[in-house]
């Protein structure tokens, strides 16, 4: 084969060659540079992810992370790689699913990956321990995001009550304005001073 046919062959994105691509060409199709992204690979022992004749351990690794960076079609992943159809992308996107899970996630991310001790000790904040965990500094503090948790919205029954009551004629609904200034007694309050003393 010619090198000008290797050429022509040769998918637009070859992970296999490190130096195609810039770092900052790396960080847009994977969201990593491209020491990350060969850390990541080195993650990843050859038995897990073995090099087939549809693509490397190198390509299914950057595939899956440009289908989670920017949530390509497979048919475009195809393209872009030279794969030959969307059920051997699906095959590639499995496979190092699979063995990142597996060999990475574990390692790195979840609650298995630190103890309790090492997250109280080197991990919590003096702010947080004195807002959340009374200064102790035997609690562990696990804030958790739920912008992604999908919740279904139950029905709001004094919303609702409170509709119906407006609509009665023979019901008379007073609102009273509340002092909100006294309705918390033992609610921190910091001088300036003591703002600046706390740290992060």
């Amino acid at each position: 084969m010619s090198s000008f046919t290797r050429v022509v062959t040769r998918p637009p994105v070859d992970f296999d060659n490190p130096s195609r691509f810039t770092t900052h060409d790396y960080q847009v199709l994977t969201g990593l540079s491209l020491e990350q992204f060969n850390d990541l690979c080195n993650c990843i022992p050859k038995s897990s992810l073995y090099n087939t004749s549809n693509r490397t351990s190198r390509m299914a690794i950057g595939a899956l992370l440009m289908k989670l960076r920017l949530a390509l079609s497979h048919e475009t992943l195809a393209v872009l790689l030279g794969l030959s159809d969307r059920k051997t992308v699906s095959n590639v996107l499995q496979s190092a699913r699979v063995a990142l899970m597996k060999h990475f996630v574990l390692q790195h991310l979840g609650f298995e990956h630190i103890s309790r001790r090492t997250l109280i000790d080197q991990r919590t904040r003096p702010l947080a321990k004195i807002l959340l965990a009374d200064n102790n500094n035997d609690k562990a503090i696990l804030v958790l995001d739920s912008t992604y948790i999908y919740l279904v919205q139950q029905s709001n029954e004094l919303k609702q009550y409170i509709d119906a009551l407006k609509d009665n004629p023979d019901k008379n609904i007073k609102w009273y304005n509340l002092d909100a200034a006294g309705a918390l007694d033992d609610f921190p309050i910091f001088s300036y001073e003591s703002l600046m003393d706390l740290t992060l």
